[in-house]
């Protein structure tokens, strides 16, 4: 809240002590509207600094305005506006092999398995930014250790033996042979 006093001028005398000068005070707020909702949330904002946002963003995007009201006489400003919009990216894996003998998905060393990549969520806009255009997919391979379990391995220490990038909203196939399972 900013606060300073002005003064009206008069033909005969500048800045007068009786009663001609006000305070002035400044509310600030940022208004934030929610898209395709328009669901509207108004949060109160110091006139420095920064602040979260108490609603995360509709997929649609959301349009952030900063205001001021004055007082004593109520007036109130638009200072700025800005849209914002996210892109909520969704991946799903699926993993199929031969071995049918139990409700876990194994892989065997002496038969092939299969990964499907189904992605939706890319964007295609010219003006969109490239991290939102496409995902890579990355393929590392690691020994199960010294127990055969896996548990305590260290995955940092993985390697990594293939990448591809995905660049459309669709489902990829990747077969892995029987040599590929280290």
């Amino acid at each position: 809240m900013k606060t300073f006093a002005y003064c009206l001028i008069s033909a005969s005398l500048l800045c007068p002590t009786n009663g001609w000068s006000q305070i002035v005070t400044y509310t600030n707020f940022i208004r934030q509207v929610q898209y395709p909702s328009k669901v509207v949330w108004d949060a109160s904002v110091a006139s420095n600094g920064e602040q979260f946002s108490n609603l995360a963003i509709d997929t649609g995007g959301a349009n952030f305005e900063l205001w001021t009201v004055t007082s004593p006489a109520v007036a109130s400003y638009l200072l700025s506006s800005t849209y914002v919009t996210s892109y909520m990216l969704k991946g799903t894996i699926t993993i199929t092999s031969e071995d049918n003998t139990s409700d876990i998905p194994r892989t065997r060393a002496d038969r092939p398995f299969y990964v499907s990549v189904a992605v939706s969520g890319l964007r295609t806009g010219e003006l969109d930014p490239l991290p939102s255009k496409s995902v890579k997919f990355l393929r590392h391979v690691q020994s199960y250790g010294e127990n055969g379990t896996g548990v305590g391995i260290d995955q940092s220490q993985a390697l990594l033996i293939t990448q591809s990038s995905i660049s459309t909203n669709s489902t990829e196939p990747y077969t892995f042979l029987i040599n590929a399972v280290p």
